[in-house]
């Protein structure tokens, strides 16, 4: 497995975050699809200075050891022919970690800073493995990748399908309940089922405003935090997409396999959205 551990250059400080940014290519796609905080480069340097760097090389290790735990797992599944790749950095917790494309192929990504904070609270298993599949899923159907999305319809529902993915895998290829899979172990069993009644209450009507959306191919914010953001303590209102997408996703599970489901069509995917919403 490739490890590219940019934290390691931040920590020494023998270079300016510029210097740093201008020398590994992640920091220009991460800027460019994920990360648009015009105030990264201070918020960075601020987290620097409040975090104990063995902490950050610790996590480091944990995430470098999960991952190769879990891509050996994944392997003997479903045969990958090239393995991704692992970046850390030090960064600002916009994003905790996903998957990327880098000239081609496919890496998972972990700011140190957020993992660092909250890996008391996450399943980390669950957690690596779910953005690994992110990773996987990019490599193998890279028109899933948030830098490939071409319209308002992208946007929702390929988000909606590749979360539903990672959910899902997390919990197929680790021996937890389905609950931590769905909020990665950071909240407890009793405030998950709220959350999945909370979604199920609001189906129908998130998925009308889906389809109005797509149709006048038009941007709504608000529905898309209810859909993908961790809201402060209103969690029963955010992140329902990883629940919708994790249903879909589990439905088409019944008559494919994993290397299937990670090499499937957006298309093949629309026919169980449209079955999900009642379209």
């Amino acid at each position: 497995m490739e490890l590219i551990n940019i934290a390691l250059d931040q920590i020494k400080k023998k270079s300016t975050p510029e210097q740093i940014f201008d020398r590994y290519d992640f920091f220009k796609e991460y800027f460019k699809v994920f990360n648009h905080n015009d105030k990264f480069t201070e918020d960075t340097i601020q987290s620097l200075k409040e975090m104990n760097i063995n902490d950050i090389l610790d996590t480091s290790h944990v995430l470098e050891e999960k991952v190769q735990e879990k891509i050996e797992k994944i392997t003997k599944d479903i045969e990958l022919e090239v393995l991704p790749g692992m970046i850390t950095f030090i960064g600002d917790e916009s994003f905790d970690g996903h998957g990327i494309i880098l000239n081609g192929k496919s890496y998972v990504f972990f700011d140190l800073t957020a993992v660092t904070r909250r890996k008391d609270k996450y399943n980390l298993d669950i957690y690596v493995t779910h953005e690994l599949i992110h990773s996987i899923h990019y490599g193998s159907q890279v028109s899933f990748y948030p830098g490939k999305y071409r319209n308002i319809k992208d946007k929702y529902l390929k988000r909606l399908i590749a979360e539903g993915l990672a959910t899902f895998l997390a919990n197929y290829y680790n021996n937890y309940n389905i609950e931590d899979s769905y909020w990665l172990g950071f909240l407890d069993s009793d405030k998950v089922r709220e959350w999945i009644i909370n979604c199920e209450n609001n189906k129908n009507k998130i998925g009308d405003k889906l389809k109005v959306q797509i149709n006048r191919n038009e941007f709504d914010e608000n529905l898309y935090l209810q859909l993908f953001a961790l809201p402060g303590s209103d969690y029963a209102n955010g992140r329902c997409g990883y629940y919708y997408g994790t249903q879909i996703v589990e439905e088409a599970f019944q008559d494919k396999t994993v290397k299937e489901l990670l090499g499937m069509k957006f298309y093949k995917f629309e026919k169980y959205i449209e079955l999900y919403f009642n379209w």
